[in-house]
């Protein structure tokens, strides 16, 4: 007996098994109804959803093919029976899972999308309002054709439309790129300078927290962008004529590009600490729960061990949130033995670390990086709990994959991390969901881990941290990190900038001189050591034969009765003086005779305080 023959479904529900049961006969029906309710048990429904929900769908279904036989079943049926209009929203709803039980059973080869209605293109209809009618075709022209990924085709594509909406407020009679001039191109520049939040925006909600503020400098670079690719594209694939060169007119302005700098929205340590205890303790409470279920019976619309691992590569792994989605199972692999560097005698423990292999990603081609073995234990013990699941094609490469974050026939969603994982992590860790720098969201995650490396007692390179984080070029990886003002003031101070442009001089003042006024006739009251003489020249900072003396007349030989004399006066005070010093002099205090060659050599013309030259003096 199948999993019905207990159970009679109820409500409205009960028209359609009535029907296909009266059309096909009961025993043909039920078995197709089993079979499609095993598949869909084994990919994590609840049998009792099953019992209640599927019926009416899968009756619905065959009745649509005019066939009994789920191998009949196609997914344009599915897709016709969703774009029907009359169809009781309880069995549209059911479509989705049913196609992915179908998909598992290997009668179709991949369900069907999230989106309402067959056709529909993104979802808001009003963003074409006020767009000339030409100029969309173009724009829908260029989505089709563009080889950019999915998401920045859409994106770009909402964009050319709001430049369709000042086209349509500003110069109404230019409906077509062929009619746009190098003029046309500059006015739209400058109306972007000082563009705000709102303006040429399609009816939505989505800019009211913000409306009338002046645009950000990335958001006006990414429009004027859009407004360039398009341009060369329609140019060089033949579209319109070239009356003028995209590159220049559409350049972003230095006023703009200016105010663009690397911001990695750095998570604060206090908060990321509190979010680490959260994940590194998160328990089944923690989890939100199916809204289908009673509130006596409510259970986890993902399972613990399934959430758990999210979290743990989200925290650890410093991944963006589609890399994390895309991951396929066995991406983990542990180190067997110890390992020594070769060249050195450092030793990897195999207990320190596990290696994860990260698919094909925004910038470059699959890669395996070290992670802590918490993210390995993880999502090995999600591996040991996952029921088996249909691989599908990951769109990204082409491939067929087995992600590791799948259940009940679909991946986790886009906005999982953002929606769900991050919030309960906050909830949890008594922590805001939002800083000093905005929102926490994935990617935040990334930025602060990488400048946690970079900033740590024993940090990553530049290099290193480049390969770790899988970024194409050094320049990728440099907006991910930052500097922490406590560590950058270390290495300020550890620079020793101010000793390093001052240099310690003994002094000997003649106090006596000084006292009697002998002083004020001009007579010496200062001396330099020098350490073979001293110089009586009273500015000698300024001299610049002071560390490779030329032996003028302010000269003193240490070995002449007048220093004699000058040592031996007792109440000569020593003091010190710090006297700045050039890179030369600095070379030659520090490398000795060949860089005091070098320097006496330099000033071997160079006039003396008495006047007279090295070479005139016979120094040379």
């Amino acid at each position: 007996m199948g999993i019905f023959h207990n159970h009679r479904p109820s409500g409205s529900r009960i028209c359609a098994y009535s029907v296909a049961t009266k059309v096909f006969g009961e025993e043909l029906v039920n078995q197709a109804c089993d079979r499609i309710l095993e598949a869909y048990l084994e990919l994590g429904y609840g049998k009792d959803r099953a019992k209640v929900r599927m019926l009416g769908c899968i009756c619905d279904l065959l009745l649509k093919n005019r066939s009994p036989y789920i191998e009949d079943l196609t997914i344009e049926i599915f897709k016709s029976l969703r774009n029907d209009d009359n169809l009781p929203v309880y069995i549209r709803r059911d479509l989705l899972p049913t196609s992915c039980a179908l998909t598992s059973l290997g009668i179709i080869t991949e369900p069907l999308t999230s989106r309402v209605k067959e056709g529909e293109r993104f979802g808001n209809h009003d963003a074409t309002e006020n767009v000339p009618q030409i100029w969309l075709e173009y724009c829908r022209r260029w989505y089709d054709t563009s080889t950019l990924s999915p998401r920045t085709r859409q994106t770009d594509y909402y964009q050319l439309l709001k430049i369709g909406r000042w086209l349509f407020k500003k110069h109404p009679d230019i409906i077509s790129p062929e009619k746009w001039t190098r003029d046309l191109a500059i006015e739209f520049i400058a109306d972007v300078v000082k563009m705000k939040v709102g303006e040429w925006a399609d009816a939505t909600k989505m800019y009211e927290k913000n409306l009338g503020k002046p645009l950000s400098p990335r958001s006006k670079n990414a429009l004027i962008g859009t407004a360039r690719r398009f341009f060369i594209d329609c140019q060089e694939w033949g579209w319109i004529k070239r009356h003028f060169s995209p590159e220049r007119a559409f350049a972003t302005p230095r006023s703009i590009k200016g105010l663009i700098s690397p911001n990695p929205r750095v998570i604060s340590d206090d908060i990321w600490a509190k979010l680490l205890w959260a994940g590194l303790n998160f328990t089944e409470e923690d989890l939100p729960h199916s809204q289908y279920q009673d509130l006596s019976n409510r259970v986890p619309w993902y399972p613990l061990e399934m959430v758990k691992a999210i979290v743990i590569v989200w925290l650890f792994a410093g991944l963006r949130s589609d890399e994390i989605y895309r991951l396929r199972v066995g991406c983990v692999r542990w180190q067997k033995n110890d390992v020594i560097i070769p060249g050195t005698n450092q030793l990897v423990s195999k207990d320190a670390v596990c290696y994860l292999d990260i698919p094909v990603h925004k910038t470059g081609t699959a890669y395996t990086k070290p992670v802590d073995r918490l993210v390995g234990e993880a999502i090995e013990e999600w591996e040991k709990f996952r029921p088996n699941q249909p691989p599908i094609i990951d769109h990204k490469d082409g491939s067929i994959a087995h992600y590791l974050f799948f259940y009940r026939g679909r991946k986790v969603g886009k906005a999982y991390i953002n929606h769900s994982v991050i919030p309960m992590l906050c909830k949890k860790a008594n922590a805001p969901e939002t800083d000093a720098r905005g929102n926490i969201t994935s990617h935040r995650a990334r930025s602060t881990i990488a400048s946690q490396l970079a900033n740590a007692k024993d940090p990553m390179t530049l290099l290193e941290l480049k390969e770790w984080l899988g970024h194409r070029d050094v320049g990728s990886t440099i907006n991910y990190t930052k500097v922490s003002p406590t560590k950058l003031a270390k290495s300020y101070q550890d620079a020793e900038y101010f000793k390093r442009n001052l240099r310690t001089i003994e002094v000997l003042i003649d106090q006596d001189a000084v006292k009697n006024g002998a002083s004020s006739n001009g007579e010496a009251w200062k001396f330099y050591d020098l350490g073979h003489g001293y110089c009586s020249y009273d500015f000698f900072d300024q001299c610049k034969h002071r560390m490779a003396c030329a032996k003028c007349s302010f000269y003193i030989p240490k070995d002449s009765s007048k220093a004699q004399i000058l040592e031996s006066k007792t109440n000569l005070q020593r003091m010190l003086q710090e006297i700045p010093l050039t890179e030369e002099e600095r070379a030659a205090v520090e490398e000795g005779i060949e860089a005091m060659s070098m320097l006496s050599a330099k000033l071997t013309d160079e006039p003396t305080p008495s006047g007279q030259t090295p070479r005139e003096l016979g120094n040379v």
